[in-house]
């Protein structure tokens, strides 16, 4: 998503930090002192001794080492990682003041809940040779739910050819042979304190030129943040099932860093309660700016971005794809399928619900969140839908249509539908140019 972030600047409440610069500018960093981060080398040796945080068993390491050239950057000299200081959120809650209690603990391991780190690069020609690259930090054991001592984190990448353009995959690797063994990192869980942005777990440096280096961060958060930071939610949990949801809408007032109605905490007050609306997007589709709706009130919308009625497998711009069927010359059934899909509008950990989950949740017999008699935690509201014949929003405070993943045909995919006027909730199939609401839940991988 391409929204301006907000940041939440959390130094005035850290301890005191020197200032290393790594340039000049936005490349410069800060390194906390005492912050439970020991920085090691390649060889698990403290880059600075006397850093109060390197508290392990450091015996391997050569007091008084033999003088050593500089080592040699992995990056070529026609290579640049244009990537800087990407951050990765790791939601990790547990508070019993919200009604039901949230539980949500985050974990980061080398299996499910393995970090990666796209890292975009171009190269001046049609080819070059990327080193191998690892820089380790050893955790301090009170960042960890479990107290576990001896953790070691890497952010690692293999030597590979590159091409003209493209993405590395960097990975986090967890190392707790030293301490519970189990291949996994348990995060020290957090309430919801309106510190959206979390703490630091760890910082790694990564070079980006022949002389230049960047920052990859790890922070911990009782929130769920997005890709570019411009959205934050609370996660809740179903009385019903046990899932964990989005407290709201894509793209609704409450979680849109900026706006002025902006407070994660807030869900809808009534099921028409505007701010809680949030965009109306084409089924498949990237967020892109044609999702977004302003609501002067309850009963209307009005669309940001205007229309068109040509057709796009790969849109490059906001406006809506009017259509009869699909928005897309070539449908395709998998863009909003599973964690991993190509056109991910959920944060990360976090995909649309399929038919029977929604279901789940809501048997029919009587749309419960809805009308909002107990239990009600999703507090769904009547967004509207944005009509794919002509691109004009109708029905806003009267009826709601979610989309799900669950496809019906090719044109045509499921969304749950709820009318403020009647006492229930079925399955309804809209076709996939048609502008509907999006509510996320966490896959059950990462329950």
């Amino acid at each position: 998503m391409s929204f301006k972030r907000l940041r939440l600047i959390n130094i005035l409440i850290l301890p005191i930090a020197v200032l290393l610069a790594t340039g000049c500018g936005s490349d410069a960093y800060v390194k906390e002192i005492g912050d439970g981060i020991c920085e090691l080398d390649a060889n698990g040796c403290p880059i600075d001794p006397n850093d109060p945080d390197c508290t392990g068993d450091y015996s391997h390491c050569t007091l008084n080492p033999d003088p050593k050239p500089d080592p040699v950057s992995p990056i070529p000299s026609n290579m640049i990682i244009d990537t800087r200081n990407p951050v990765e959120y790791i939601t990790s809650i547990c508070d019993k003041s919200f009604n039901p209690p949230i539980s949500v603990i985050g974990v980061i391991d080398n299996g499910a809940n393995k970090i990666t780190v796209p890292l975009h690069y171009t190269v001046a020609g049609d080819s070059a040779t990327l080193g191998a690259y690892t820089k380790t930090v050893k955790i301090d054991p009170s960042l960890s739910e479990e107290g576990e001592a001896n953790v070691f984190l890497s952010f690692v990448w293999g030597k590979q050819q590159v091409s003209s353009e493209g993405y590395i995959m960097a990975e986090v690797v967890v190392d707790d042979s030293a301490g519970n063994n189990d291949g996994r990192f348990v995060t020290k869980c957090r309430t919801a304190d309106r510190n959206y942005y979390g703490v630091p777990l760890a910082i790694f440096d990564y070079p980006v030129t022949t002389l230049d280096y960047s920052q990859f961060t790890i922070k911990v958060t009782a929130y769920v943040i997005d890709d570019d930071g411009g959205h934050i939610w609370l996660p809740i949990v179903s009385p019903n099932t046990g899932a964990v949801w989005l407290n709201n809408n894509l793209d609704a007032d409450y979680i849109t860093v900026g706006n002025p109605h902006f407070d994660p905490h807030q869900q809808a007050v009534t099921s028409q309660d505007p701010f809680a609306y949030g965009g109306l997007y084409q089924w498949g589709r990237k967020a892109d700016g044609h999702q977004l709706v302003k609501y002067p009130n309850k009963a209307s919308g009005v669309a940001v971005n205007g229309e068109t009625d040509k057709k796009a497998d790969e849109p490059t711009g906001s406006l809506f794809i009017k259509s009869n069927d699909d928005w897309r010359v070539n449908p395709d059934k998998t863009l909003w399928l599973g964690i991993d899909a190509k056109n991910r509008v959920c944060p990360k950990k976090f995909r649309l619900a399929s038919g029977d989950e929604w279901k789940a949740e809501y048997d029919g017999r009587g749309a419960l969140g809805w009308t909002w008699l107990p239990p009600s935690f999703l507090k769904l509201t009547a967004t509207g839908r944005r009509n794919s014949a002509d691109g004009l929003v109708y029905g806003s405070g009267v009826d709601g249509h979610y989309w799900t993943s669950t496809v019906f045909n090719t044109n045509l995919s499921f969304t749950m539908f709820f009318n403020y006027y009647e006492d229930d909730s079925y399955m309804y199939q809209f076709v996939k140019a048609e502008g509907n609401p999006v509510r996320c839940r966490m896959d059950d991988k990462f329950l």
